[in-house]
């Protein structure tokens, strides 16, 4: 056994109960056993999946393997958007007029969450258990008086490392034998529905320019390499440093800004659709202003054997003939030196999951900033 210091988090399908119980059985499990899945499939690298209880799925990551914490708001977020995708494909889709597929959309998910020490158990075929008072407090947090099916409950510990978004709500709840537990909750559609100022896309017929390549490396540290102020100097060509400037809410979604310093000029990027792990949308503009403003979007697409496809488009905001002619005509050279991403590739090869360069691979180019 080994002790560990993370965040302990349970993923519970809500409305199981009653689903189960006024459906025919093997369809209803089958369901239920696909979502399970769906669940464990999210709960991977950088988070360590320990069992499924029922209903739920526990897991956990290690804090050294979670150094963007805000990073953790945004994995409930995309799970529990691809949850509600999946059920509302399944319910449009099904040729069967049985109660369970009918009544899928019935279901909802909710994640609690609490930060603590405990002690890891590997078992001979490498499964995995915790136990602890913090997780013993984890399972009690499923029973709670949290309105609605649909949440993100965290205690006091776990959020002073996430931040606290305004949009989270206070909570005393109250257990044996650890008495009042302070937390605070958010409406996970609320949450999403806070991530897009426009809901707008650019298709590739719309694009001046387009970025397509496959890095082998999953969606959620893919995401955090093009996001990360600390990360992305490490591979993005011509830049010196980014700052990060949170939104209203205290959240790195839509509405925040990412500000990149290059050699004589400023890149404001505000983000205006996120979907995250998945998809963003940004309008770009520089100070001194002598370069032309952009739109940019990029998605995030899981393949097969795990590797992520990334897709960049962009489109020169003023559509006027001449800025459209110089954007298709030299943008794309400039943009692929910043959006380098072979070197991209090369940098994450170099650092471990916790974003420290590993020991192989020490060269002097990879940890420091172009």
């Amino acid at each position: 056994m080994r002790e560990e210091r993370g965040f302990i988090i349970i993923a519970d399908i809500s409305g199981y109960t009653k689903f189960l119980r006024d459906v025919e059985i093997d369809h209803g499990a089958a369901v239920i056993s696909n979502l399970i899945e769906l669940i464990k499939k999210n709960a991977s690298h950088p988070y360590k999946y320990v069992k499924s209880e029922g209903d739920a799925v526990l897991y956990f990551v290690p804090e050294v393997a979670l150094p963007e914490s805000d990073r953790l708001l945004d994995h409930f977020e995309a799970c529990f958007d691809e949850f509600c995708d999946y059920t509302k494909y399944m319910q449009e889709n099904s040729t069967c007029d049985c109660a369970a597929c009918r009544g899928i959309g019935k279901l909802d998910l909710k994640f609690v969450c609490h930060f603590g020490s405990f002690m890891v158990a590997q078992g001979s075929r490498g499964e995995l258990d915790l136990t602890g008072p913090d997780v013993i407090l984890a399972h009690r947090m499923l029973k709670n008086d949290v309105d609605g099916s649909a949440y993100a409950l965290l205690t006091h510990p776990a959020l002073l490392r996430t931040g606290w978004p305004d949009y989270f709500h206070q909570v005393t709840l109250n257990y044996e034998h650890f008495g009042k537990v302070n937390a605070a909750y958010c409406s996970l559609p609320d949450a999403i529905a806070m991530n897009c100022e426009a809901p707008q896309s650019i298709s590739s017929e719309e694009a001046d320019l387009e970025i397509d390549a496959k890095i082998p490396f999953s969606r959620e540290r893919v995401w955090a390499y093009i996001m990360d102020a600390e990360k992305r100097p490490r591979w993005q060509g011509l830049m010196r440093y980014v700052k990060n400037v949170r939104n209203k809410h205290g959240r790195f979604s839509a509405g925040a800004e990412a500000h990149c310093c290059h050699s004589g000029f400023w890149r404001i990027v505000r983000h205006v659709n996120f979907r995250p792990f998945e998809f963003g949308l940004c309008y770009c503009y520089h100070r001194p202003g002598f370069l032309p403003s952009i739109w940019v979007q990029y998605e995030l697409m899981e393949e097969p054997d795990g590797s992520t496809r990334f897709l960049m488009r962009a489109r020169s905001a003023n559509r006027s003939l001449l800025p459209v002619f110089i954007f298709r005509r030299f943008g794309k050279s400039l943009i692929g030196l910043e959006m380098n991403i072979d070197r991209l590739t090369k940098v994450m090869s170099e650092f471990d999951e916790a974003g420290l360069i590993q020991t192989s691979a020490m060269q002097p180019e990879a940890a420091v900033a172009v």
